[in-house]
C-alpha cells in the first residue's frame, strides 16, 4: 500500500502541470523550491558477526553479510538560492522507508539440534542536509546538473527474529522484535535533468547515491557502527520564485 501511494505521487508529478512557455534559464538570485518522490534500494550489506541465540540461550548461528534493507520509497523537499547561473546552495529534508531485508540462517546447538532463523530488518531514514548543485548548462531549456549535499541522518531499525528448533520430530517456535535508533553524518551525490514547463514551474528526474551509518551496537554489544549505502531515482516538481 505504501509503495502504491508513492508511485501515484510520481505519476502525478509527471502530468500535474500542462506544458507552457519555457523559462529563460537560471539567473543569479533565483530561488528554487522543489518537492520530489522516488524509489530506490540498498547497495550493500552489513558485515556483522552477531551471536544469534534462541529464547533458551542456545547458540543459533553467527550472521555474516546481513542485509539492512531492500527496496525503498522516498520523498523530500528542497530550497536552493542561485549564487550565479552555475552554482546554487540551500537546504533540504529527505526521508527513505526501506522494506525489510530477509536472511535465513542455519546452525546447530550443543546437543546436535538443528536451528533455523529468519531475520527480517526494516529501516527508516530521515535526513536534514545542506544542499547544493552545479548546473552544467544553465541557459538551456533541458538542463543537466550535479546535486550534492551533506548533513545529519536519523535512522530507526526494526529487527524481527523468528526461530525454529528441530530435534527429531519435536519442533518449537519463538519470535522476537526489537527497534533502535541511531544518528550519523550523511552525504549524497548524483546527476539530474530538468526542464521548465512554464515560466516558473519545472519538472525533472534525479538519481542519487547516498551514504549514512547505523550503530548496531545498540542491538548487540559485539556489533559496531556500519556504513550503509543506497541509490534513489526521483521525479521532481519545482517552482522558481
Amino acid at each position: 500500500m505504501k509503495k502504491l501511494f508513492f508511485l501515484a505521487v510520481l505519476l502525478g508529478l509527471c502530468g500535474a502541470w500542462p506544458a507552457g512557455l519555457a523559462a529563460q534559464g537560471i539567473s543569479k538570485g533565483d530561488q528554487m523550491v522543489s518537492i520530489f518522490a522516488g524509489i530506490g534500494g540498498a547497495t550493500n550489506e552489513t558485515a556483522l558477526s552477531w551471536d544469534l541465540r534462541d529464547d533458551a540461550g542456545e547458540p543459533l548461528s553467527r550472521a555474516k553479510d546481513f542485509g539492512w534493507g531492500d527496496e525503498s520509497v522516498s520523498f523530500g523537499a528542497q530550497y536552493l538560492y542561485a549564487l550565479n547561473p552555475y552554482w546554487a546552495l540551500g537546504a533540504e529534508y529527505h526521508a527513505h522507508f526501506f522494506d525489510g531485508s530477509t536472511d535465513e540462517l542455519h546452525g546447530f546447538g550443543p546437543g546436535g539440534q538443528r536451528f533455523k532463523a529468519t531475520v527480517d530488518q526494516d529501516m527508516d531514514v530521515h535526513s536534514v542536509m545542506l544542499a547544493g548543485r552545479f548546473t552544467v548548462n544553465p541557459h538551456s531549456s533541458w538542463r543537466l546538473y550535479v546535486p550534492f549535499g551533506a548533513g545529519v541522518s536519523f535512522a530507526k531499525a526494526t529487527i524481527n527474529n523468528s526461530f525454529w528448533e528441530t530435534d527429531g520430530s519435536v519442533s518449537h517456535a519463538a519470535a522476537a522484535s526489537q527497534s533502535n535508533s541511531s544518528s550519523s553524518f550523511t552525504y549524497y551525490i548524483g546527476a539530474g535533468l530538468e526542464h521548465p514547463i512554464t515560466d516558473n514551474w519545472l519538472w525533472g528526474l534525479e538519481g542519487r547515491y547516498q551514504s549514512f551509518s547505523f550503530d548496531y551496537g545498540k542491538f548487540a554489544s559485539e556489533a559496531g557502527r556500519e556504513n550503509l549505502h543506497h541509490v534513489t531515482v526521483s521525479l521532481k516538481l519545482g517552482y522558481r520564485l
